[in-house]
């Protein structure tokens, strides 16, 4: 029968109305991946290209007979898997009207007084997509609890279309069987993004958590952290709140406390958490920012703190600073500072392999050659000639501060005198040599050439310098070395070279 002129618009209402049901149709953009894991639940996440009411069917047989199911439709689905089995595996398949995903496994963290137990640190995975592919290759090879990112996870967190290739897509399969638990970094910028694509404890900017024996505590070096901030106070009744005696404590932040880097400054970071740090026994830090491979000496006070019940008697204890930031941002070059133990400039995994009071730690390179081996033993001072005395980098630090500024002239001479004072900040008295240089076109002379200094005591260094000022060129140094001190010098970094003075500029020409 011929259609009528009424019939035709229909159909063609028909077709348009199935069409776009199609277009509308939602399907898997990100994921699945997983979040926040721990010995008793995990929380599965993934995204759809439109809103959708998904559901997840888990268990530990191949029919998956649990289910947890969205309450509405929603783009980002977040969905946690409770009352389960420490150390136990699990299946699970997501799923919505109309699609039925893959079955992947995980695995429930081990028992919360395990011992025995791997992780894998890395970070700085952003721009290089495929360093990060590789990257993540060899670290579902390793089949650890729980993989932590130290931060940087894209070169710019404020752009959505950013953190599919260059975070998701590389560890798609990591994802969706390890937990990954990230840190934030400069580069990512506090986004949105990343709190709508996390799940994760208390403000998901700095949270903790544990695996087995250890309490690993995650840090925002990019929000304030000074004593007094919430964050500062957030983490003194964290760390506080850890008692046992053989827990192993492992705070995680973006920017290092002790870097490598050949011109980058301090952090602040150092001086608002090293003695947080010192009194809870803290054995470990990981760290990213710095694009390299780098590890310290042990890092500690002189004396072990009264009233650190997590401490053996007496005895040097310090804790020992990594930085992994290699994992696909381009490389930096690494420096040798007082506290180095190993460092080099590489793509890499770092593997941590717990076994109760020790933990043996292997650094991987891109290609799969392990570059550093070490091993870490819990409350064990440690041995005089590898532990760093905080005391000293105190002293430089006070000592930097009082340099004294000068200004260089139209024609760039500079011409000046100057004192700096600054108090001991060791506990027991110490005694010392200071020795003056100056570079090629500079000339300097000081005193004291020797010192003795009981704890608190100020020590003054006195001098005058002339020279001819130029961009970029070294200034004169003092180096101050400690020659003895009661009860021995039993660490490694016995001295500091600073520069005496600050040189400002001429002015620049009028136009």
């Amino acid at each position: 029968m011929k259609p009528s002129r009424w019939m035709l618009p229909a159909v063609v209402v028909g077709l348009c109305l199935a069409l776009s049901l199609a277009w509308a149709q939602p399907s898997l953009d990100i994921g699945p991946y997983l979040q926040n894991v721990s010995a008793t639940s995990t929380v599965v996440m993934w995204e759809t290209t439109e809103p959708v009411a998904g559901s997840v069917a888990y268990g530990t047989t191949a029919d998956l007979p649990g289910v947890v199911a969205d309450g509405a439709p929603v783009a980002i689905h977040e969905l946690k898997l409770a009352n389960l089995t420490p150390a136990t595996y699990y299946g699970y398949r997501i799923s919505w009207p109309g699609y039925e995903g893959g079955m992947f496994r995980f695995r429930t963290f081990p028992a919360p007084n395990a011992t025995r137990f791997r992780i894998v640190a890395y970070g700085d995975s952003r721009s290089n997509v495929e360093v990060h592919t590789r990257i993540a290759s060899l670290i579902f090879a390793q089949q650890p609890a729980l993989v932590i990112n130290t931060g940087d996870l894209v070169t710019d967190g404020t752009k959505a279309e950013q953190w599919k290739p260059q975070f998701f897509d590389p560890l798609a399969r990591v994802m969706r069987s390890i937990s990954l638990f990230p840190v934030l970094g400069n580069h990512d910028r506090n986004a949105d993004y990343y709190y709508d694509h996390m799940s994760l404890p208390n403000n998901e900017a700095w949270y903790s958590f544990d695996c087995g024996i250890a309490h690993f505590v995650v840090l925002d070096s990019n929000q304030p952290y000074q004593e007094g901030t919430p964050q500062y106070q957030w983490l003194e009744q964290d760390l506080a709140s850890v008692k046992e005696p053989n827990r192993w404590l492992i705070p995680v932040f973006h920017a290092p406390m002790y870097s490598a880097h050949p011109t980058r400054g301090v952090n602040s970071n150092r001086w608002a958490w090293e003695r947080l740090f010192e009194r809870n026994a803290v054995d470990l830090t990981l760290n990213g920012h710095d694009h390299y491979y780098f590890r310290t000496d042990p890092i500690g006070p002189v004396h072990a703190l009264t009233g650190v019940v997590r401490l053996p008697e007496g005895g040097r204890y310090g804790a020992v600073h990594i930085v992994t930031g290699g994992g696909g941002a381009p490389l930096y070059p690494v420096a040798e500072p007082p506290y180095s133990a190993f460092g080099l400039s590489v793509y890499h995994i770092v593997v941590l392999d717990f076994d109760g009071p020790a933990v043996s730690g292997r650094t991987i390179d891109i290609d799969g050659n392990v570059i550093d081996s070490f091993t870490l033993e819990r409350g064990r001072p440690a041995p005089p000639d590898t532990f760093c005395a905080y005391e000293t980098m105190l002293w430089e630090r006070d000592a930097v501060a009082g340099a004294v500024p000068l200004k260089a002239s139209d024609a760039g001479s500079v011409e000046g005198k100057g004192s700096i004072t600054t108090k001991s900040p060791f506990p027991m008295r110490v005694a010392g040599e200071v020795a003056w240089r100056a570079p090629e076109g500079w000339t300097i002379s000081g005193t004291p050439d020797r010192f003795a200094a009981d704890p608190g005591a100020e020590v003054k260094l006195q001098f005058r310098v002339k020279g001819e000022w130029a961009k970029d060129a070294p200034l004169p140094t003092a180096t101050v070395r400690l020659t003895d001190a009661d009860g021995g010098l039993d660490f490694r970094n016995r001295e500091f070279i600073f520069s005496p003075v600050r040189v400002a500029p001429p002015p620049e020409p009028a136009p």
